[in-house]
């Protein structure tokens, strides 16, 4: 496996992740995702995903979250 199909696997699972994150928070809750409890969670997850290409995730850091401009104004 190359670099760049790493990549991808690596992209698709966080794309996957961040989706499951926030299906289970209400829109009004989802800038709380910024913090240590749900990068936990995203570290843990991506680690089981990429242990076995021999990739090691350390840590997290969810630094920003953007709403669809609909979603934002009705807040």
């Amino acid at each position: 496996m190359n670099v760049s199909e790493l990549n991808q696997m690596l992209e698709a699972a966080i794309t996957e992740r961040v989706r499951t994150m926030v299906r289970g928070i209400s829109s009004r809750k989802i800038q709380c995702i910024r913090g240590d409890d749900h990068a936990k969670t995203m570290t843990d997850h991506l680690s089981s995903v990429m242990e076995n290409k021999g990739i090691n995730i350390k840590s997290v850091i969810i630094t920003h979250v953007k709403l669809p401009n609909d979603v934002a104004h009705s807040l």
